[in-house]
């Protein structure tokens, strides 16, 4: 987020940059707070994690998202349980967040 920015401001711009989607609606689904040892000290951040929908092509930012691959909810499980260094530190908990959504 940027100054003076709130989640949903920051995550409709962060789409956009980051994906090339301009996503109109989001569901907030759920908040986090992280705490942990980094090179140089600690990592202290609140996460927001919401739902969107998007049409259009996905132009992605190289610069800021190495790789995209599309998954159902089941599959992304599968591949998180056997290479869980290919998520950010963070996937884990964002992702159970969207599982129970997803089940409600």
């Amino acid at each position: 987020m940027d100054e003076g920015e709130d989640y949903i401001t920051a995550a409709r711009r962060e789409t956009q940059e980051e994906l090339g989607i301009a996503v109109e609606k989001f569901e907030e689904i759920g908040k986090f707070y992280i705490e942990r040892e980094a090179p140089g000290g600690f990592v202290r951040r609140f996460q927001a994690v919401f739902i969107a929908r998007g049409d259009g092509p996905v132009k992605l930012d190289e610069s800021e998202i190495a790789e995209i691959r599309w998954f159902d909810i089941a599959e992304a499980a599968e591949f998180y349980s056997q290479k869980p260094d290919a998520f950010t530190k963070n996937f884990a908990r964002a992702f159970e967040l969207l599982q129970k959504a997803l089940a409600t």
